[in-house]
Formats: structure tokens, C-alpha cells, sequence
């Protein structure tokens, strides 16, 4: 609104007589302005009213758009689109704005700082240091797409529900208002294939996925939701994938989802995303990406999705996910849009492990020609179910903003797990830094103990907490500077053999998740994700085995060693505890419930406990990788790893008591000698229905015990994960013993070059090819040992590798196989890469389903000599 007639007076008599009322003189304001009036008259316990044409008085508080005659300074500011200023007289005052949103704004941060003082404050301006500052929210509609696992595949019940919660104007009522609160004024929904849902196809029926009510009623919502956002000064974008298609139209014209790449699949695409926004030309724009399927798709997102929306009458906002993509495509995908652009890059990838910006992010921007750059995270998934809420980390990230281009900030994260966990603080950080981070850090903790204690009605708890806050949100985020990944499937708080606390790369030493090679411009090879690799983030990690070496030999360590990270995370739990103990009797005088009251409390005394265990788990690596070298006794290795052990169990109690409900979760897991490269991490995660914490603490109890029999062995080989399977109880129904193999398990050869014969010692193994070539020296015959369906089998394989060939070193792989269903319905494969001179003990357990012809085997791939000791296959009772 740019007419005078739309000023906004507020009369606030300060003081004696008290305030009796506020004055709105705008003809209309938004909701937004009237819900922020109330807000401040809450706190003065006036009341709000219209009015036109009243004088000025003495001690009122006037508020107005720049200009307006009612204001006594004239051109004062300028304030930018949601900026505001206030000038103090002593008893009332003017606040000014530029726009209905910065009038907004400036009475909320009015009445938050009557609020935290109980006093209006003198004279000050404030605008925002970013822009666009939004929030993240699935579609919730299934709409046939079955990406990432299937995210949207949860909504499938409900999402032709008119009861649904998209549909309530109440949820988004209070939602809206919680956003302006939070100073955020757009929300990004995601949906690989949103259109469906919102338009209809005359011209490809088979496209549309719910009958034309539905449509209709899912438009009328996001008509609504457009209009009402409109009004708290809050933009709606969406978040989509290419290329996609709905499934119905896949299915009849026989092409795949993902990626179909046909002219008929691009023309339905250019008729979606024309198609929306033309329809709701007050959406505020849209995010989008070249990928993933195919990655790198950049001439079907510039003809099918920008030429489309670039002929619109009013283009969208077009942000640009640089996913997938170099800086070159960025200009070939944005060149000559009409409307206004912006490239998306990640925060810090899918993880947050320092209190900044990715450098990456300004290097994108100067790259595509200085062009504005939208950022995307937040707590990643390596804090999911734990605590995290850390006002100094939030602060620090968005202090980064100006050095890296930053023009807009998709936080994401705060609200995931928050039935349980509650991370308001985090939320009251993010809304007051990235408006503006720049502030007296002393003055900042000051802030924030009296703020807890303002929240819990205690003012008590505000030291103790904040210290609790921070040092629980430092746990993961310091869990990840040895044990690094910044893929969403990484989960370190499910525990990691420690293998891993010896094989993963550091903050220091990764460098991406899938790529095959760095380019000669420096680039990740192919196009699968970042354009370039990991950066310097200004600290050096050492790993676990350098850092051994370099003391053994006395050399000097520069940078953060494993031992001042286990240092580090142990100061972080005694934090923790000692706040926890502060903390719990002050929780009867606290406006808080007992229950949630008690839940923040064991909420952080999780955090502490898998602090406890990541620290002692890499004591316990050192003190292996130095026994492994011949300088330590076993107990160096073994005394911390029990306690990592302890106090996982006591993690996972915790977890259990938190969240007695089971969850999906991916796991690595990777069976193969070190060292390790960043695709064989990738390629070695699977996906676990039913994660459950406390078999896993036993699974941790079984590794002391295998790493133990290995030390008194004097066997310096580490298990793997799934060697921490409890054994299966059962009876052996075949094996190889003294007489050689049992009935049912057959020995093959194939020539000289792959040749199997039982000695003394065991069954001998030869194969000389290429990794073209697999040999299966004993499989099992499926009749005269038949496996039954539903039943759990175990087979267990004591090796010893004779040799490895260089050209093709040996691999191998054992499990059980159908011939009818072929070697994709493989059922307890496991894949591993042993040494020369590697010898061990590889089991693992499987369940035939769906057909009856399995059969076990031993695959070796490559070339090299293999000795098999014992084999044993196990039947389940």
C-alpha cells in the first residue's frame, strides 16, 4: 500500500494517566498490522481501535508510512521494504516504515522489547540483513512420487481429505502469525511434482492424479493461503525436481518418473509450470534444479521451466538450485529472464558442523557473475532425535552473510522431532539473527538468560540452561569433525563400529560423497551434487591414524587432534550434568509443565550420554591404532571402548524413554580392509525398516567382545557391522569340517584360472581373471538343501586371503541367491575387500521370502587365492 490515506496512527499515552488505547488511522490495514498492534497493546494493556483525522497529543506513540502528515519527521530513513524506525520523545513516539510490513516488524520488536525491559526503548532504526528469510515445509500429498524413500508417501491416507491440515484456515492462522513473530516472509514448499494438485490437464488427462473437486478445493486453499500471507508480508514458493511426471502419465505413455526425457514428457512440464503460475500469479516464486534425474539436465530446465514462466505476464522469482550443476549452466538457465533471479546453494550441505557459511556459497556467486545467492539448511540429520538449539552457532551463520553474497536464508531443521524435541530457543535465535546478528556478544548472553528464565518463569534456570543448550548442540556438531560426512543419510548418533572412528574422513580430509574425479577447472567429476569440493573451513583435523603415527614418531601435531575432540565432547557432557543437576530442582518453581519440563532435562542428558560414548569410542581408536603399531597394551584399547559401550546403553535407555516407538534408519554397512575410499562409504549404506537403540547397544557389547578375542589372538583386525549381529541360535545343517564339505554343498571349478580343492586346512581357492569375471568355488544345491521360506538362516565363513592381484585385487562376496528371481533378489549378501594376509570371521543372516529355489554362495571376483577355513550354515529355531 503506497497512499497516505493508509497511514497508521497509534496513540499510546505513556505514563500517568496509563495508556488506554492504540489508534489505528489506517484506512485497511493488514491483518499483520493488527494482529502487531495487538501484540503491543497486550503488553501496555491499551485498546485498539480505528480512528481518522485525530491530532497529535503529547506522549502518544504514532506510528505511520514515511510521509505521512501525522509523523513529525519527514523523510527520515531509508528503510528498504521491511525496515523501520523509531524515535523516542521520551514518553511516546513516531515508528516509520517504508511498507505495511516494516510497520509490522517494527511494532513486534516494539512490544518484544517492552516485553524483555518493561519499558519502550530510546530512539533506534533496524532493518533486516537478508532479504528473503524463509521457512520449509513438505507438500502434504503423495501424489503418486515415491522419491528419497517415500518421503510424501506418508500423506497417501489423508491427502484428498478436505479435514486435512493444509486445508484449516485456523493452523494457518497461527502459523502466519508464529512466522512474523519469527521475522519470516516466505514459506518454501517441496514437491518433486506439486501440479497435480493444484491445476487440471484438458489436454492430458492422464496427468491428473485427483478427481476435479479435489483440484478445485486444493486451489481454493492455496488462493487462500496466498491472499492470507499476503497479509503477515509472507510470499509462498515451491520447490520442484526435474524431470518429473505424474505417475498415471507415465504409466499409459510406458516412461519412468524420473527422467523420461521424450518430447511429449517436456511439453507436459512446460504446460505444469506454465500452468501454475499462471493460475496463481501471486505465488512468489519458485525454486528449482537440473536434476537429479538426469543430473545435470540444464537445457530441459531452461526450455521447459524458465521459457515458459519467462513469457508470463508476471514472471515469478526464479531461484536457481545450483545442484547438479556448474556456474556456466546457472547463466545458460537464468540469461535474460525477465523477472527477478537468484541461485539456491546449501548452508553447509545436509549437515551443520561449524557457525558459518559454506564458502562455497560466495565462491557460486562470483562464479554466475556476482548474482544473489539463496542459502538452504540448517541441524542436519546428524542431530535428529537429539537436542539441538544454539544461539551462538545461529548468530555466527548469519554473521557470515555479507562476506558470502547471501540474499536469502531457508533455515531448516528446528521444527523436525518436535513433539519431543523443543527447540524454541533456537527458533527465538533464528528470528533475531537473521534480521540482524550484529550485536554486543556479552549483551547477547545477558539476552539470553533473561530470556529463559522469561519462557520457564524462572529466572534461575537462564545460566544453567543456556550453557546446557549450547554445550548439548555442540555434541554432534563436534561428532562430525572426525567422523565426517555431509550426506542426509549419515547418522553418527546410531553409533558406528570403530572401524569407522579409524576409516572416515575428517572435516578436513573429505572431500565429496559420489564423485569419480576433480576436473581441471578443480571441479567435482560427474555433475552429481556440489560444483566443487570440500573447502577449507579454517581448522585441521587430524585423523586418528596420522595422529598415532606422527606421536609414535614424536613429531609435532598441528591442528585439532581426535584426543582434544574426545576432550572436548567430555567437557560438553559434565556441562550438561552439571546443569542438569542445577537445573532439576528449580523445575517446581517453573511455568513450565513437569512433563516438558522433564523431557528438556533428559532431552539434553541424551545429548551428554552419546558424548560420553563418541569421546571414550575415540580414545578407544587411538589406543587400537597404537596397539595395531606395537606401543600399547590392549587395555589402552579396551578400558575406554567398555565405557563407550556403558554409556550407550545409557544413551539408548534414554533414547527408548524419549521415543519408545521404532524408526527407520540407514546404516553403513561397508566390509572392507582400510583404507577406505569416499565411494566405497556411499555405496555401502542400506536402508534398516525398524532401527532399534537398545539391540544396538548389544550389537556394541558383541564388538568389545570380537575386538578382544582379536587382541588375545593378536589378530589387529577390527570387525565390521554386520559382525555385531547377535549369532543365531539354531542347528548347523551344513558346514565344512575335517571330512570336507557336508551334503548339499558342492565345490566348483572352472580350469586352472578358477580352481577350488579341499586340503588339510580347508578349502583352497584360485581365480585369475579380471573384475569382469565372478567365480562361485561353493554354492549349495538347492533341492537336497533346501531353504525354506520365512525362516532365518545364518552362514558364517572364517577366512584367510593368500593373495591379492594388483591389476584386479580379489574381491568377495557370500549370501544366498535365486535362480528364478536372478542375483537382484539376493537376500544377506555381503560384499567385502580383505587385505593380503587378511584373515577373519564374516557371518551373515538371511530370510528367503519369495521364492524357493535359494541357494548359499561364495563369490570371488578378480584375482588372488583364498583360503576357507570353516563354513557353517546355521538354521533358526
Amino acid at each position: 500500500m503506497s497512499s497516505m490515506s493508509f497511514s497508521l496512527v497509534i496513540a499510546l499515552v505513556m505514563g500517568a494517566p496509563p495508556v488506554e488505547s492504540i489508534i489505528i488511522g489506517l484506512a485497511s490495514p493488514t491483518t499483520g498490522v493488527r494482529f502487531a498492534a495487538d501484540a503491543l497493546a497486550d503488553q501496555l494493556g491499551a485498546q485498539v481501535r480505528l480512528a481518522g483525522g485525530l491530532p497529535p497529543r503529547p506522549g502518544e506513540l504514532r506510528v505511520g508510512l514515511q510521509g505521512d502528515p501525522l509523523l513529525t519527521a519527514r523523510g527520515h530513513h531509508d528503510l528498504g521494504d521491511e525496515g523501520f524506525a523509531w524515535e523516542s520523545d521520551g514518553r511516546g513516539g513516531e515508528l516509520m516504515a517504508d511498507s505495511e510490513a516494516g510497520l509490522m516488524y517494527g511494532l513486534l520488536d516494539l512490544a518484544e522489547r517492552l516485553r524483555d525491559t518493561g519499558a519502550l526503548p530510546g530512539s533506534y532504526d533496524s532493518s533486516p540483513i537478508v532479504g528473503l528469510r524463509g521457512d520449509v515445509i513438505d507438500l502434504p500429498m503423495y501424489l503418486g512420487c515415491d522419491l528419497y524413500d517415500g518421503r510424501w508417501r506418508w500423506t497417501r491416507e489423508a491427502e484428498a481429505d478436505p479435514e486435512l491440515w493444509f486445508h484449516s484456515h485456523d493452523y494457518w492462522v497461527a502459523r502466519f502469525r508464529l512466522l512474523a513473530q519469527r521475522r519470516i516472509n516466505a514459506i518454501l514448499i517441496g514437491h518433486p511434482h506439486p501440479f497435480p494438485a493444484f491445476i487440471e490437464y484438458p489436454d492430458a488427462p492422464e496427468a491428473a492424479y485427483f478427481p476435479p473437486e479435489v483440484v478445485d478445493r486444493n486451489a481454493a486453499t492455496l488462493d487462500w493461503l496466498i491472499a492470507e500471507g499476503r497479509e503477515y508480508g509472507i510470499s509462498l514458493y515451491f520447490l520442484t525436481w526435474n524431470e518429473w511426471v505424474p505417475r498415471d502419465w507415465a504409466q499409459a505413455y510406458g516412461v519412468p518418473q524420473e527422467g523420461p526425457g521424450t518430447p511429449e514428457s517436456a511439453a507436459l512440464n512446460r504446460a505444469s509450470y506454465a500452468g501454475l503460475f499462471s493460475r496463481f500469479p501471486g505465488l512468489g516464486g519458485l525454486v528449482t534444479m537440473a536434476g537429479e534425474s538426469p543430473p545435470g539436465c540444464v537445457e530441459f530446465v531452461r526450455e521447459n521451466v524458465v521459457e515458459p514462466l519467462a513469457r508470463l505476464e508476471h514472471p515469478p522469482h526464479l531461484i536457481f538450485w545450483t545442484w547438479c550443476c556448474y556456474p556456466e549452466d546457472v547463466n545458460v538457465v537464468l540469461e535474460g529472464y525477465p523477472g527477478r533471479t537468484s541461485v539456491m546453494h546449501y548452508l553447509q550441505y545436509e549437515q551443520l558442523f561449524l557457525p558459518t557459511i559454506d564458502p562455497r556459497v560466495g565462491r557460486m556467486s562470483r562464479a554466475c557473475g556476482n548474482r544473489p545467492v539463496v542459502v538452504l539448511g540448517g541441524p542436519g540429520t546428524a542431530t535428529a532425535m537429539l537436542y539441538w538449539g544454539s544461539p551462538a552457532t545461529i548468530r555466527g551463520a548469519m554473521e557470515a552473510i555479507p562476506e558470502q553474497r547471501v540474499g536469502g536464508v531457508f533455515f531448516q531443521g528446528l521444527d523436525s522431532w518436535a513433539w519431543v524435541s523443543d527447540k524454541w530457543i533456537g527458533w527465538e535465535a533464528l528470528s533475531r539473527y537473521h534480521w540482524d546478528p550484529r550485536r554486543d556478544e556479552a549483551a547477547e548472553e545477558a539476552h539470553w538468560h533473561h530470556r529463559i528464565g522469561q519462557v520457564l518463569g524462572n529466572p534461575a534456570t537462564g545460566p544453567p540452561l543456556l550453557a546446557a543448550y549450547e554445550a548439548a548442540s555442540d555434541i554432534p556438531m563436534r561428532m562430525l569433525y572426525l567422523t565426517h560426512s555431509q550426506s542426509d543419510v549419515f547418522r553418527p548418533q546410531y553409533g558406528l563400529p570403530l572401524i569407522y572412528y579409524l576409516g572416515m574422513p575428517t572435516l578436513s580430509t573429505y572431500v565429496f560423497e559420489n564423485h569419480e574425479s576433480i576436473d581441471d577447472q578443480g571441479r567435482l567429476s560427474p555433475r552429481l551434487g556440489l560444483t566443487w569440493p570440500n573447502p577449507d573451513w579454517g581448522i585441521e583435523v587430524v585423523p586418528v591414524v596420522e595422529f598415532v603415527g606422527a606421536s609414535i614418531q614424536g613429531s609435532p601435531t598441528e591442528g585439532v587432534t581426535p584426543l582434544d575432540i574426545a576432550a572436548a565432547l567430555e567437557a560438553d557432557a559434565d556441562t550438561i550434568q552439571s546443569a542438569v543437576a542445577e537445573l532439576r530442582p528449580l523445575g517446581v518453581h517453573s511455568s513450565w509443565t513437569a512433563e516438558r519440563y522433564e523431557t528438556q532435562l533428559k532431552l539434553l542428558t541424551l545429548n551428554a550420554e552419546l558424548g560420553r560414548h563418541y569421546a571414550a569410542k575415540v580414545r578407544a581408536a587411538v589406543g587400537w591404532e597404537r596397539w595395531r603399531r606395537g606401543v600399547a597394551q590392549p587395555s589402552e584399547c579396551l578400558e575406554p571402548l567398555a565405557e563407550s559401550v556403558d554409556a550407550f546403553r545409557r544413551y539408548a535407555g534414554v533414547m527408548v524413554d524419549l521415543y519408545p516407538q521404532t524408526f527407520g534408519a540407514r546404516i553403513n554397512v561397508l566390509t572392507k580392509s582400510l583404507p577406505w575410499s569416499h565411494l566405497d562409504l556411499w555405496q555401502n549404506y542400506v536402508y534398516l525398516p525398524e532401527y532399534r537403540f537398545l539391540e544396538f547397544a548389544d550389537r556394541y557389547a558383541r564388538e568389545l567382545e570380537l575386538i578382544r578375542a582379536a587382541m588375545e589372538e593378536g589378530r589387529a583386525e577390527l570387525p565390521f557391522a554386520l559382525d555385531l549381529v547377535a549369532p543365531l541360535e539354531g542347528d548347523v545343517i551344513a558346514q565344512l569340517g575335517p571330512a570336507g564339505l557336508s551334503q548339499g554343498l558342492t565345490l566348483q571349478s572352472f580350469g586352472e584360472d578358477a580352481e577350488a580343492r579341499v586340503e588339510e586346512s580347508g578349502v583352497w581357492c584360485r581365480l585369475r581373471r579380471t573384475h569382469a569375471d565372478f567365480y562361485f568355488p561353493i554354492v549349495s544345491d538347492a533341492e537336497s538343501l533346501a531353504l525354506e521360506r520365512g525362516v532365518t538362516y545364518e552362514l558364517i565363513l572364517r577366512y584367510a586371503v593368500l593373495r591379492r592381484g594388483a591389476e584386479a585385487p580379489l574381491r568377495l562376496s557370500f549370501g544366498a541367491r535365486t535362480t528364478e528371481g536372478g542375483w537382484r533378489k539376493d537376500v544377506g549378501a555381503r560384499y567385502f575387500e580383505p587385505a593380503e594376509g587378511g584373515t577373519g570371521e564374516i557371518r551373515t543372516q538371511f530370510t528367503p521370502q519369495e521364492h524357493d529355489d535359494y541357494y548359499v554362495y561364495l563369490s570371488m571376483n578378480g584375482d588372488g587365492d583364498l583360503l576357507i577355513k570353516e563354513l557353517a550354515l546355521i538354521h533358526g529355531r
